[in-house]
């Protein structure tokens, strides 16, 4: 099975372009996807619920924007939410929280921290 190689580079908290609302708290992830050779510049949508655990607390992953073939997204949304929370969290290595925290004001702030990882792509249509 053909492979694409993601370069997460930075995640950017409540943007000041894409604000979250009073429930959930939006933040993008940035990253470089090589795919068939062809490099694409993509970011992605992360959503979680406000005052949720950044440990372990729901996160929607959404489809890279800038990349329309073929994709996994299952094994995407699990690098992301790695990466993510390899940014934010008690194991932060940009923002350390302890497990209780649940409540933080946090807005346009990027923590820049590359990781680099590969996923498996399946051949023909997209599994969105």
């Amino acid at each position: 099975m053909p492979t694409a190689t993601i370069v997460f580079d930075h995640c950017s908290v409540m943007s000041q372009e894409y604000r979250g609302t009073d429930d959930h708290m939006i933040s993008q992830l940035f990253f470089s996807l090589q795919v068939a050779g062809n490099m694409h510049s993509c970011h992605c949508d992360v959503k979680q619920t406000a005052g949720g655990s950044f440990e372990h607390g729901d996160l929607e992953i959404g489809p890279p924007k800038g990349y329309k073939g073929p994709f996994n997204h299952d094994q995407f949304r699990k690098h992301a939410e790695a990466y993510y929370r390899r940014c934010i969290g008690s194991q932060g290595q940009v923002l350390g929280t302890s497990p209780r925290t649940r409540n933080m004001n946090i807005e346009g702030c990027e923590f820049h921290l590359p990781m680099t990882v590969t996923i498996e792509v399946p051949t023909g249509a997209s599994s969105w």
